[in-house]
């Protein structure tokens, strides 16, 4: 099965109900079906990255082993 092409049907259906939808949406209802519809797929392919600054921990790990060493070597 073709990822890119299954990609591309769901981008276009999507924007099918967008688009057929009353204008304004909040007035009409139409706002919550695509709030809905957008939540659903965000919950799908939820692929954030995790929170932070990637390699954080292993800089505070490093820096606190280079105090212990500072320090062992002090006394």
């Amino acid at each position: 099965m073709d990822s890119f092409g299954v990609a591309g049907d769901l981008v276009t259906a999507v924007l099918l109900v967008f688009t057929s939808t009353a204008w304004p949406p909040a007035a009409t209802g139409a706002f919550w079906a695509m709030a809905a519809l957008w939540g659903i797929v965000s919950i799908f392919f939820d692929d954030e990255i995790p929170r932070g600054i990637p390699g954080l921990e292993e800089i505070n790990e490093y820096r606190a082993a280079a105090e212990k060493y500072q320090k062992r070597q002090k006394s």
